[in-house]
């Protein structure tokens, strides 16, 4: 997934059998911090080390849910990129 700073986009993640999606920036250096603005109301979203997000569904969850992060920039005066992650689990 590729995002840019002051821009919003949706992704769109698949899990199975209640496994845990990821996702980690390639480039942490640019990062200042990554907060969760909107929680998942079939799961768990929060941070996967200090610059990435993760979503775990609730035991036993199948359906679709839904949650936004923000990724602040360390030296860019863009704004934040805003993120919504669309969750398909099966």
């Amino acid at each position: 997934m590729l995002w840019e700073f002051g821009h919003s986009l949706a992704s769109t993640w698949h899990t199975t059998d209640g496994s845990p999606c990821a996702s980690v920036s390639r480039h942490p250096e640019h990062i200042e911090k990554i907060a969760i603005d909107t929680k998942p109301k079939h799961g768990i979203a929060g941070k996967n080390g200090p610059f990435g997000v993760a979503y775990k569904p609730n035991p036993g969850f199948k359906g679709s849910d839904s949650f936004s992060y923000a990724v602040t920039p360390k030296y860019s005066f863009k704004g934040p990129a805003r993120v919504t992650v669309f969750i398909i689990s099966e």
